[in-house]
């Protein structure tokens, strides 16, 4: 009742809001730069002032309008209210427990407000009233002083994730923000912690961790929920604490350097906005139909994609940071259809390590394996479609992390409509989610996926989704379709297949496309696709694709392709690693990231970023 009762408050707040005199989105900041994103972020800004969201989470939509009235100096005092509101009303429900619904996924937004707009901000002093202001500091003391030790800052640990990636950022960011906060004020830094340290202290500790973290993730693997539709904006979007706030220089650097090979990666697989390539953590539904990664920050960077000022709370620090991309970054973006055909490469860990846990968080970490890390992501990359999977041992689900091998999805997506895309997955469960549902093989523009049995996995059927504007025509065993600049081809190995609508897979996204659901769970998929420039007709790819050679064997698949001159052969009883022009896959090349872009010698921690004219080297190194 306390909660509708907010909630029917805060409607009647925001529909009292006058917006006859609202600025215009020219903004004059002198922290700003005066740019398109400026403009970009100043817009969105307006729309959080006026309409606010999401309704359905009252402390994260007063978070967002404070946000917006704060930065446009409109109704600074309702900001006020709500932020007193959150400490009051909101904070006291979450504030005892440190699980999935808890106080991580605020506090980092309310350290961003603070600096921005408090009293000790550098950017826009005494925006924030002070009762507001004595707020937030009241709630991050009681929430740190609860949780917060010296033992979670380990450096040698850095590597390790509590709850999941996104769940991990948004917790050990927030506690890196509040100690330097709580060190920087008179009334909080002689306190001491539960482990009797200071905010100062555990400050240090803090900054050395996060340092070695963004070190790790450069030398071992970029990210473990790769492009996750759900969780990549909530990681994302802790990170830019660091380059807008940090006082320490060099972490401020590391963040600056991850921001920026991020997007690399997003810019080199990006298609009109939407990134392509294997994703983890990938839900069923909306997630894998509709959308992928960060496609809503990437509006505010570029000015591209499907998403227009979304003004979800995991976009918030976004619509606010200071940081910009480097020039090759959104060089790379502007010519991707000028860059030609290529593939990229990079290891990632998601293998489960036995090795013991020193935190006093133990049994809610992921602990990984480093060195073999289990994953090697193949993504091909042309002006028409990207095709993408991440390739590993056939192993069991135990012997992956969940937060790695959760909903991964694997398939291509095309030039056009943002939801022209062909991907594999398995039925939605009754409840829970599919782990380490299915394993192949790539080259190229080809490959061969398979769902997998034995007790490997805990998933149930298999089906392949096709977009609603992608014709389908069966020939010959194979099915072929087109899309605006590029042919497939898709042949189920193993028996036919059921044509269902998507309500009918369980999925209760209607209209979009339709499943092929296999009549043998287990069978493999060859996809084939081409650019349709390389074609006089689709009658020529149907015919090349018919006259490849396949050979179907007890215990393995071995497929030719002879526009790509390349031959996959996937073990269909996992007997062995599949192998690509008969060499076994090499799941741990010397090459951390490998491509005409962006590449890095494993463990090296130093990527090089390239637009092709220019470069520039990234030292995580300290």
């Amino acid at each position: 009742m306390k909660y509708f009762f907010y909630l029917i408050l805060s409607i009647i707040f925001f529909t009292s809001c006058n917006d006859s005199d609202i600025p215009a989105s020219d903004n004059l900041d002198p922290f700003h730069p005066q740019d398109e994103m400026t403009k970009r972020q100043n817009d969105a800004l307006l729309k959080a002032y006026i309409d606010p969201q999401p309704k359905d989470s009252p402390m994260w939509m007063y978070e967002c309008f404070a946000t917006a009235c704060y930065a446009l100096e409109k109704d600074k005092e309702k900001a006020d209210q709500f932020i007193k509101t959150i400490a009051s009303e909101y904070y006291p429900q979450i504030n005892n427990t440190f699980e999935a619904n808890a106080f991580h996924w605020h506090a980092y937004l309310l350290e961003r407000i603070y600096w921005l707009y408090s009293s000790y901000s550098k950017y826009y002093p005494n925006r924030m009233g002070i009762e507001a202001e004595n707020s937030i500091l009241e709630i991050l003391w009681d929430w740190t002083s609860k949780h917060c030790t010296k033992s979670l800052a380990n450096p040698e640990e850095s590597s390790w994730i509590w709850g999941s990636e996104n769940h991990h950022l948004q917790a050990w960011v927030s506690f890196w923000g509040a100690t330097q906060i709580l060190k920087n004020h008179p009334n909080y830094k002689d306190k001491t912690y539960s482990d009797g340290n200071t905010p100062e202290v555990l400050w240090k500790e803090f900054t050395e961790y996060f340092k070695a973290y963004f070190k790790n993730r450069a030398q071992h693997g970029l990210m473990v929920e790769i492009e996750a539709p759900t969780y990549a904006k909530y990681s994302l979007n802790t990170i830019y604490n660091f380059v807008d706030f940090s006082e320490d220089e060099k972490l401020k650097e590391l963040a600056d350097n991850f921001l920026n090979v991020y997007w690399t990666e997003w810019a080199i697989e990006q298609l009109n906005g939407v990134r392509g390539g294997s994703r983890h953590r990938c839900y069923p539904g909306s997630e894998s139909i509709l959308k992928s990664g960060a496609e809503e920050f990437a509006w505010y960077h570029f000015g591209i994609g499907p998403t227009r000022y979304s003004l979800h709370p995991g976009n918030m620090a976004t619509l606010t940071t200071f940081w910009r991309p480097n020039k090759i970054v959104s060089n790379l973006v502007n010519s991707h259809t000028n860059n030609g055909n290529y593939a990229y490469t990079s290891r990632n860990y998601g293998k489960k390590s036995n090795e013991s846990v020193s935190s006093a968080l133990g049994e809610n970490y992921y602990k990984f394996i480093i060195e073999n890390g289990g994953l090697l992501r193949y993504t091909w990359i042309t002006p028409n479609f990207v095709m993408g999977m991440t390739m590993e041992e056939a192993l069991s689900k135990d012997e992956w992390n969940n937060v790695s091998s959760q909903n991964r999805w694997n398939g291509i997506i095309f030039s056009g409509n943002y939801t022209k895309r062909i991907f594999t997955q398995p039925e939605k469960l009754s409840s829970g989610s599919v782990y380490n549902a299915e394993w192949g093989v790539q080259n190229k523009g080809v490959m061969i996926l398979q769902r997998l049995g034995n007790g490997l996995s805990n998933a149930k059927g298999q089906a392949i989704w096709i977009e609603k504007t992608l014709p389908l025509i069966e020939k010959f065993g194979w099915l072929f379709t087109e899309s605006t600049n590029a042919f497939a081809a898709i042949k189920i190995v193993n028996g036919g297949y059921s044509k269902l609508a998507a309500e009918d897979y369980g999925e209760g996204i209607t209209g979009e496309g339709r499943w092929l659901k296999l009549s043998d769970q287990y069978s493999p998929i060859i996809f084939e696709v081409a650019d349709k420039k390389d074609f006089s007709s689709f009658d020529e790819f149907q015919n090349k694709i018919i006259g490849n050679q396949l050979n179907i064997n007890s215990n393995n698949v071995i497929y030719n392709s002879s526009f790509y001159n390349t031959t996959l052969k996937l073990f269909s009883d996992y007997s062995a690693l599949p192998q690509i022009d008969g060499n076994t896959i090499n799941l741990y090349p010397e090459k951390l990231m490998d491509s005409p872009f962006l590449n890095s010698t494993f463990g090296s921690g130093i990527i090089t970023i390239s637009d092709g004219s220019e470069s520039v080297e990234l030292d995580f190194n300290y």
